[in-house]
């Protein structure tokens, strides 16, 4: 047990005379070396109120921790207060978070026994952490500081260098975030664009927004994220101009030569086959057998009428339903038909080309309830 006790007692005497010899290049004490940023060289590198043992351990650092290093005295540094250390104050001085006297001292801990850091100045804001048996914690005020040996703490740079990279990296995470809420507008605006009809919706104004980002921010991941989409807008704007290019119009008084009628009474519905279009010329009550919608100029439909959904590309904004299935879906273009959403209706109206869908697709032309 004495061996042990005596091992212990060397072990103490060694780090405390650590803790006071300057065991670090003397080229650190020219003056044009302060401030500097240094790193802490040592496991649990204890942070003193003053420059040597007998003081008070605020707190301690792990290897590799930063400091900022404003002077050195007798093999000591004077450093910043690092984070996480508690400095205190009594509770009489502090008053919704502000000294209420002259020169108030600031101790190392919560007792007059606790050596004194600085002082701060009636009506002296401070950050209260804590409150112990009458004495308030508050973060280090500013002329407080902190020592530590010199011999744990190794020059890394200079404190005006330290505070320009991380002036540079300030910057650059401000771009970055700037440049992510533009893409994230452009997204946006992408995505409202794409869920109308691909001949109603404003390509044009997206690529703006995607142009905007490639010519502000040139060389940045933003930048190729927003020409990658601009190719893929104007790819999708090439499309159009062939979709409409396809669109066969023809003159409302187009005379059409009318296939065989058949009565509605004299055939069963066939639940597993699409309805067929109506005879827009004829009566009402017959509909037209074995035609392509192709070959008429209006095409007239029946059905409840219901919106078509969320659906990218999709050519029209509503659909018509029978028997449970889809049996066209229209295009309102500059007709207001939400008055008859989820009424039976007929529309009437042109076929457009879209060979994408497996039902016929019509231009609205008119719209009437079927009472």
């Amino acid at each position: 047990m004495k061996q042990i006790a005596l091992l212990f007692v060397l072990f103490i005497t060694a780090h405390t005379y650590a803790e006071n010899i300057d065991i670090t290049d003397t080229s650190k004490n020219n003056p044009e070396l302060f401030p500097f940023i240094g790193k802490v060289e040592g496991n649990r590198v204890n942070i003193r109120s003053g420059p040597n043992v007998n003081f008070e351990i605020l707190t301690q650092l792990l290897n590799g921790g930063r400091v900022t290093v404003l002077e050195e005295k007798a093999g000591w540094y004077r450093i910043t207060p690092p984070e996480g250390i508690k400095l205190w104050v009594h509770g009489d001085f502090v008053l919704e978070g502000k000294i209420t006297a002259y020169s108030v001292n600031v101790r190392s801990g919560p007792g007059t026994n606790s050596s004194i850091v600085t002082q701060v100045e009636k009506g002296e804001p401070v950050n209260v952490l804590a409150i112990e048996n009458g004495w308030v914690a508050i973060s280090p005020p500013q002329g407080a500081y902190a020592w530590v040996s010199s011999g744990f703490v190794e020059y890394e740079m200079l404190l005006s260098e330290y505070s320009s990279q991380i002036a540079e990296k300030i910057e650059m995470d401000e771009k970055k975030k700037k440049i992510n809420e533009l893409l994230v507008n452009a997204e946006d605006k992408e995505r409202l664009e794409l869920y109308k009809p691909l001949d109603e919706a404003d390509i044009g104004s997206v690529i703006k927004l995607y142009d905007h980002i490639i010519d502000s921010y040139p060389d940045t991941e933003g930048a190729i994220t927003s020409k990658n989409r601009v190719a893929a807008l104007t790819e999708l704007k090439e499309k159009e101009k062939k979709d409409k290019a396809l669109v066969e119009i023809e003159p409302d008084n187009t005379e059409v030569k009318m296939p065989e009628i058949i009565v509605i009474s004299e055939i069963k519905e066939d639940q597993t086959k699409e309805p067929e279009p109506v005879d827009n010329k004829n009566n009402n009550n017959k509909i037209l057998g074995n035609i392509k919608p192709d070959n008429l100029g209006l095409l007239t439909f029946e059905g409840k009428l219901k919106e078509l959904g969320v659906v990218f590309h999709r050519p029209g904004s509503y659909k018509l339903v029978r028997n449970r299935k889809k049996v066209c879906i229209l295009r309102a273009g500059n007709k207001n038909i939400n008055k008859f959403l989820y009424m039976y209706v007929r529309v009437s109206g042109k076929r457009i080309n879209s060979s994408n869908w497996r039902v016929p697709v019509l231009q609205v032309i008119e719209i009437n309830e079927i009472k």
